[in-house]
């Protein structure tokens, strides 16, 4: 018999094969996996294996360590977690292999900002009605843009003909394979198998030498477990900043041109000024931006847009804005003390004491008149 949550809910035991290795899954839970719940639902009409105590056993391919990372990665809605909750002994190409099995829907191919990628089959977007709104991503959401990428390129999604797409991958391989404070070593381990099987003999030698050995990957498992970042929701390192750094959403331009308010004014974040370290300053500035530029192509206040509201208390903390004349006005009242101090400098150097150079001429040139030319 099946057993019953405290929640009224059904609950399904399954047993891979012969071992004593077990899942329970709740009927909601069952529905995200098309493959089980019509095993579940249709097991007159299956050759299904049941033990005496109810529970379901799942023959090859289904086990264990493959189906329990894509479990993580389904009900937790984290596609990352498909490589960081698998082993390294575990073969990852067999893993999507049973996600495919399991009538899973695909991960959707990753908008990837500032990148031309050649698709395999294009797809249509109606450009007309849609419109790309770029936020910076956290962390986890940097993770799953780049497993969804790799998954794409396991599915051939991408145009390996293309020499500029092939160079782009590398690129984006690269980010990967260098920052293991961001990706963890099974990210890492699975993604350069999947990229040994599927595109490494389209790089070149050069291309081919920069990258890393699973030996490597694996030799530096306890340093990179060190610096790798677990907090899920933590913002992205200050250095951290490439296409993966930025999560694209389709919106439709009847909703961009609503959300988006006439320029009233502009955010201030007093507390960068406030930093004793002036190029620290101008970094996080900088991002500032770069975060309005890009989201906005112009500057816009957000007055309606819960989406880009809730993105930004997210991203900064930021203090009450003032309306542009104050801006600018203070802008002014720096320019004029920043004048006055070199002018003061200018001064104390002794340059004000100097006349300044007149142009050279002749001082005795057309002394004469004509009439005195013409008698001489």
């Amino acid at each position: 018999m099946d057993a019953i949550s405290k929640t009224n809910e059904t609950i399904y035991r399954f047993r891979f094969g012969t071992t004593k290795k077990t899942v329970q899954i709740t009927q909601q839970q069952l529905n995200h996996f098309p493959y089980l719940f019509a095993l579940v639902s249709h097991t007159d009409d299956f050759a299904v294996n049941k033990t005496n105590d109810g529970e379901y056993i799942l023959e090859y391919p289904i086990f264990y360590n493959w189906l329990m990372a894509i479990f993580q990665s389904v009900i937790k809605e984290q596609p990352s977690a498909l490589f960081t909750e698998l082993t390294h002994e575990a073969n990852v190409i067999h893993m999507l292999e049973l996600y495919d099995y399991l009538c899973i829907d695909p991960l959707p191919l990753p908008l990837l900002r500032n990148q031309k990628l050649v698709l395999t089959n294009p797809i249509d977007v109606d450009d007309t009605n849609k419109h790309i709104e770029w936020c910076q991503a956290d962390i986890c959401e940097v993770r799953n843009v780049a497993i969804q990428f790799i998954i794409g390129i396991s599915k051939n999604a991408y145009n390996l003909n293309d020499l500029g797409t092939i160079n782009s991958i590398f690129t984006l391989l690269m980010v990967i394979f260098s920052n293991p404070n961001n990706f963890h070593s099974r990210f890492r381990y699975h993604t350069l198998k999947l990229i040994k099987k599927y595109c490494f003999s389209l790089f070149s030698d050069n291309q081919q030498k920069q990258l890393p050995t699973t030996q490597q990957i694996i030799q530096n498992i306890n340093i990179d477990f060190i610096r790798y970042l677990d907090n899920k929701n933590q913002s992205l390192p200050p250095n951290f900043n490439n296409t993966f750094a930025w999560k694209g959403i389709y919106v439709s331009k009847d909703k961009v041109d609503t959300d988006l308010q006439p320029i009233r004014g502009v955010y201030r974040f007093k507390r960068y000024f406030d930093l004793e370290d002036f190029a620290e300053n101008i970094f996080y500035l900088e991002q500032e931006l770069i975060y309005f530029r890009t989201c906005f192509d112009r500057l816009v206040y957000l007055g309606n847009s819960s989406i880009a509201k809730s993105f930004v208390s997210r991203q900064f903390t930021a203090e009450p804005f003032v309306d542009i004349e104050s801006f600018q006005h203070d802008l002014r009242q720096e320019q004029k003390q920043e004048r006055k101090k070199n002018e003061a400098q200018l001064a104390r150097s002794g340059r004000f004491n100097t006349l300044p150079k007149w142009p050279k001429f002749d001082k005795f040139k057309h002394r004469s008149g004509p009439k005195a030319q013409k008698y001489r």
